[in-house]
């Protein structure tokens, strides 16, 4: 018996040993599968395809209702210090790195985070990737996704509705707020 790297029994399992036909070649064998051979190369195609089609939704920017299910807490906050640069730069994640905010919570629909308490964030402290923090300014008001709830919490600006944008996901909050199970 010859070992095989993916025989029929698994990773290393037993291959019967080679047959006459065809100078040691296994003579072919006929598809057993149910859709038969012609069905394999258009059903891969298939499911190659229908992958793809799900891989680029899964780039698309998330709704706010998978947002807010998500994420450990959702708050809207005041900054009401912050050492971040003024100004996002190429560099600017060197330059943040010792940087911290203190935001006032305003209102909390979501997690630990209540109103009237104070939340610090700052940059992340391990990354391994693009990890640039949300450049917090003094007297922002921000809502925030927060996904990690340690202190300091590390904000990345895809979690920040900032300006214009408040008061409409603020009424999309309210309503995701008192549906059950969210």
């Amino acid at each position: 018996m010859r070992r095989h790297l993916f025989g029929a029994a698994g990773a290393w399992g037993q291959c019967a040993p080679a047959s006459p036909v065809g100078r040691g070649r296994a003579a072919p064998q006929p598809s057993t599968s149910p859709l038969g051979a012609g069905m394999r190369v258009p059903l891969t195609i298939a499911f190659v395809a229908v992958a793809l089609v799900f891989q680029m939704g899964a780039h698309a920017d998330p709704t706010l209702a998978q947002r807010f299910n998500f994420a450990k807490a959702v708050v809207l906050v005041r900054v009401v210090e912050s050492t971040f640069p003024a100004t996002v730069t190429p560099d600017y994640e060197w330059w943040s790195r010792n940087s911290l905010a203190k935001l006032l919570v305003i209102r909390s629909w979501k997690g630990s985070f209540l109103a009237g308490t104070t939340v610090t964030a700052g940059p992340w402290q391990f990354c391994g990737g693009q990890c640039a923090s949300y450049p917090f300014q003094a007297g922002q008001e921000l809502v925030i996704f927060v996904f990690d709830v340690t202190e300091p919490i590390n904000v990345l600006p895809s979690a920040v509705v900032e300006g214009s944008n408040v008061d409409g996901v603020l009424r999309g909050l309210d309503a995701l707020a008192v549906k059950p199970g969210t």
